[in-house]
């Protein structure tokens, strides 16, 4: 019986012959017309840059807007450009069809005057809509690529497709852009990729997780494409590795995709994910890629951007296409058989160091998704570029951390590399209908049991050696009074100037690098920026990684100890007991003190801290906040 619910990847010996396709080469041709322009197909080149200096600049020629392919050709040019000092531009002009040339054996685009022509290698665009130009100069740094045959093919015999080409996966851009007739020259680094199709997205894709960074010697493409409903939600994965310019990786059919921290968004109804992540094994190699949502750049509905007839077209079609576009870091980490890894224990043949760093400078959102439902004929794409992505709206900015990078002996090799060029952003693009919102299963098992065993730990600046710290906020989050939503608390430990910073579930936990030495100097900064953003004290107390590994290492060597206790809380203190103080607590045989923490085991019927004789000892403990200890151990498994 014949599979009408068929979706994948074209990638046998078969689609190869069938799209005339070499295995191992890109040709010139690819980048040329793939397309007659006729209605029900479409064809786009984009280009992205992130500038030095902060700009950031989209070019997008479309043959038609892809949100009505069944259109004639009407030729249109996108051009956005975000400006540091937080001016942003998006246009997107209009031309009649007359205007449109493209070549079939190369990419050689032209919309009027504006033209956008290269070989696989070195790209010249040149576009002008109303007060803003651009002249543009990108030459390539990673070789072309494509994911199997770039062709994503959906039904029985595969004949409704949807093509995707990064000619360019990254490369140096050299050039000017001008607004108002002020003309600033510019260098930074792009990406171009070429995208065509003959079925409207939104009839053939449920959602689709994209996302693009450079990340120091790493320059990563990684995308999740569940397939609509009629095609069993058949997941597409795609995925690109390379290193110093060369692909070190690049089979999705040896990619799992994961899915953390699923929330609503309270704008859009659709669940997003905060963290997304694709794990690759290969032998005995494992490479993990992890996009974390830091801040939501745009949230919104793809109707507020309808006209009004086809608004209510799309009401009565049920659709509700969204997208959504973040800024946050990105993780690389490689795991290879090797020496022992202490402390690991589910892969005890691992065994490396870790580099990471943080983004510096303007991190700015690019790209863009137009969605519509089925009886619009419309189309929805997702992407993620460097730091966000870009919509039909504006643009927006945001200020990422300082540039910083560490360097830890751990179990695994973790490289987490995002230097002054490293960027990432994230979208989630989710198709008709609010009953039809497929999460993917969360996948959790890949991760290292516990933070114990010996490690070293530095971070790097333009300035020297910065450290990484944990901070944990007393009393927040547990009344209408006391309120400190995450997003508020990471921005008041940036001002202080600490980079990287990262946040865990909403008791007050913070992972920060900065140049401060002293942790009460650290507790000082963090407890009069919280106050001067919420007016209320927040009292926090600061750990170094190592500190608070060995924390987590004694959590699990005392409920080993114990295993008669039915809870476990860790009291965290701001300075550790004096022996006198430590034997008091400890009489009371529910109480270890260990350093700056005090374990406490209990019974099911014994009260929590806070009760019972632990009340009695606060004035001894000084100042201190209280965790289960699966939040230690979870915390540890997260920044240690």
């Amino acid at each position: 019986m014949t599979d009408t619910t068929a979706a994948s990847l074209a990638r046998t010996s078969d689609d190869y012959a069938r799209f005339g396709l070499d295995p191992t080469t890109v040709a010139q041709w690819e980048d040329g017309a793939r397309t007659d322009n006729r209605s029900g197909t479409y064809e786009w080149w984009y280009f992205d840059a992130h500038l030095d200096g902060g700009a950031k600049v989209v070019v997008v020629f479309h043959n038609k807007d892809i949100v009505n392919p069944n259109r004639p050709l009407s030729p249109l040019l996108r051009l956005s450009l975000d400006l540091p000092d937080g001016r942003s531009y998006e246009k997107l002009i209009d031309f009649p069809a007359e205007s449109w040339s493209a070549a079939t054996d190369r990419a050689d685009v032209r919309i009027g005057d504006n033209r956008f022509a290269g070989d696989l290698h070195t790209y010249r665009i040149t576009a002008t809509a109303d007060e803003l130009s651009v002249d543009i100069t990108l030459t390539g740094q990673i070789r072309p690529w494509r994911p199997a045959t770039g062709h994503m093919v959906f039904g029985a015999d595969g004949a409704l497709e949807f093509g995707w080409l990064p000619s360019v996966p990254q490369g140096a851009v050299t050039g000017s852009y001008t607004v108002d007739g002020v003309t600033k020259e510019v260098t930074g680094v792009g990406y171009h990729d070429h995208n065509w199709g003959n079925v409207g997205l939104l009839n053939i894709i449920h959602d689709w997780y994209w996302a693009r960074g450079q990340a120091g010697p790493y320059s990563v493409i990684a995308s999740y494409i569940t397939a609509a409903e009629k095609y069993g939600h058949q997941a597409i994965p795609v995925f690109l590795l390379a290193r110093d310019g060369e692909i070190v990786a690049d089979d999705a059919s040896l990619v799992r995709f994961e899915t953390d921290d699923v929330y609503t968004d309270d704008v859009t109804g659709k669940p997003v994910a905060s963290v997304g992540r694709y794990v690759f094994e290969r032998g005995d190699e494992r490479i993990v890629v992890t996009f974390d949502r830091a801040r939501d750049l745009v949230r919104a509905r793809m109707v507020d951007e309808l006209s009004p007839v086809k608004r209510l077209l799309a009401k009565l079609a049920r659709f509700d296409g969204a997208y959504l576009r973040f800024a946050g870091p990105m993780t690389v980490t490689v795991y290879r058989a090797g020496r022992a890894g202490r402390g690991v224990r589910r892969r005890r043949d691992l065994g490396a160091d870790v580099l990471r760093a943080c983004a510096s400078g303007w991190a700015v959102g690019d790209g863009w998704l137009i969605a519509g439902g089925s009886s619009l004929s419309a189309d929805g794409k997702g992407r993620l570029r460097p730091d966000a992505l870009v919509s039909s709206t504006s643009l927006a900015a945001t200020r990422s951390p300082r540039c910083s990078t560490e360097l830890t002996k751990v179990s695994e090799k973790r490289v987490r590399l995002l230097d002054r060029q490293s960027r990432q952003g994230g979208i989630l693009a989710l198709g008709r209908g609010g009953d039809e919102r497929r999460r993917v299963p969360r996948d959790t098992s890949s991760r290292a049991n516990s933070c114990t065993g010996a490690r070293w730990t530095r971070a790097w600046s333009q300035t020297g050696w910065m450290p990484t710290y944990l901070a944990f906020l007393r009393a927040i989050n547990l009344g209408a009074r006391r309120q400190f939503p995450k997003d508020r608390i990471r921005r008041a430990v940036e001002s202080i100037g600490c980079d990287d910073v990262e946040t865990y579930i909403n008791t007050g936990n913070v992972r920060f690098s900065t140049r401060m030495r002293s942790i009460p100097r650290i507790e000082s900064a963090l407890e009069a920026a919280f106050y001067q953003d919420r007016d209320f004290a927040v009292p926090t107390i600061v750990f170094g990684r190592d500190e608070f590994a060995a924390v987590a290492a004694d959590a699990d060597t005392l409920a080993q100890e114990h295993p008669g206790a039915a809870r476990q809380y860790v009291e965290l203190l701001r300075s550790a007991p004096a022996p006198a103080v430590a034997a008091q607590l400890e009489a009371a045989t529910t109480h270890v003190v260990r350093g700056r923490a005090m374990h406490t085991l209990l019974a099911a019927a014994a009260p929590p801290p806070g009760g019972g004789d632990t009340a009695r000892f606060a004035r001894l403990l000084g100042v201190s906040t209280s965790r289960t200890a699966n939040v230690v151990r979870a915390i540890a498994q997260r920044w240690c």
